[in-house]
């Protein structure tokens, strides 16, 4: 076996890791939840389809979704803030 082999053959186990660790620490959340998390950590959109067993346009439709959220959420806090600031 030649080391260039080796390697794709520890490169599969690491992939194999990765996928069950994550799986494992988004437990029982939900699909968007999890797109959230593993986004935030860095995995790629096919990646996280791959984990999620989804599409990756699915998962980018979920991304965007929560990008809007965040982004509404924020202008909310902002309006807020504005209100209450002494005059």
């Amino acid at each position: 076996m030649t080391v260039e082999d080796q390697l794709k053959k520890l490169n599969l186990k690491i992939d194999t890791l990765v996928k069950l660790t994550a799986l494992q620490v988004l437990g029982g959340k939900k699909k968007i939840e999890a797109v959230e998390a593993l986004t935030e950590l860095g995995f790629t959109q096919g990646q996280i389809a791959d984990l999620l067993k989804t599409t990756p346009e699915s998962v980018k439709s979920m991304r965007q979704y929560v990008r809007k959220q965040k982004l509404k959420s924020q202008a909310s806090g902002t309006k807020k803030k504005n209100n209450n600031t002494p005059k």
